[in-house]
Formats: structure tokens, sequence, C-alpha cells
């Protein structure tokens, strides 16, 4: 199934099934200090149990930094967003209002690996094992193992 009509299919469906890689417009509010508010579209990356998700606000401002990733326009969004993986939240299901689409395996994997580097957790591969790349953190620790070894 193409991206298109498996996007169609997901408008159709309503909340209670929230997974990975979908978008949806979630209201924000009530926010504190520097937290992105109102309703905007924002990117789930981990369903945490039955109530609770994980997700990462998009924003239509330009954004730059090694924590923000640049989405092209998708069909399912008005303007080029961007994905602030610093903005990560924890929220309850019953915010998400509407499901407008979902990214593509290879645009989630590197946002993924953008907030692993954020957050220092190496990137693993879709079936759960560890990439071959090695973190920031990794790099560090064998530099430091391989000075001591000296």
């Amino acid at each position: 199934m193409n991206l298109e009509k498996e996007i169609i299919a997901l408008k159709n469906r309503n909340t209670k099934y929230i997974h990975e890689r979908e978008i949806y417009i979630v209201d924000l509010d009530p926010t504190k200090g520097i937290e992105m508010n109102k309703m905007r579209p924002c990117l789930v990356v981990r369903v945490y149990n039955q109530k609770h998700l994980i997700i990462l606000p998009l924003s239509s401002q330009h954004k730059k930094g090694k924590e923000i990733y640049k989405l092209k326009k998708l069909s399912f969004l008005e303007k080029e967003s961007f994905v602030c993986c610093h903005q990560i939240r924890i929220i309850d299901r019953k915010r998400c209002k509407k499901l407008i689409g979902k990214i593509p395996d290879p645009i989630y994997l590197e946002i993924k690996k953008i907030l692993g580097e954020f957050l220092r957790i190496p990137p693993q591969e879709p079936n759960g094992h560890k990439s071959k790349e090695k973190s920031l953190l990794d790099q560090k620790n064998d530099l430091i193992t391989y000075s001591k070894k000296e």
C-alpha cells in the first residue's frame, strides 16, 4: 500500500489506536515557560503505555540547531515543518485530537537518530539491534579507553 492510501485509511480511524510515526493535531495547553503551546501537529515517537505517549512537537517557524529536523513539505502538512527534538514531552493520549498523517520510515529513523544524539542514546535499527554507527557518547568513551591504554 502506498503512503497516500495508508494516510487516507489512517484518517478514517479514531484516536483509540495510536502508533509511532503518526502525526496528530495535539492540544499542548496548558504549558509553562518555554514549552511549545496551542494546538499543533506532533509526531508520536513512542506509545509509552495505554494512556501516555511520547511526542515531538512540530513548528512551522524556521528553526536551526542539531536537535531540529527539517521536514520537507508533506502532503498532509500545510507548511514546511520542523520537528523539535528538544521539546520532547510525555502527554496523555486524550490530548490527541485528529490524525493527519504518517511519516515514512527513512525520515522517522533520521528523526530518532537526532533524538538519540540529543538524549545521548545510541541509535537502533528498526528490529531493535544497535546500529553499527556509534553515538557521540560511544565515540568519546572509545577515545578515553584508547588513551588509557597508552
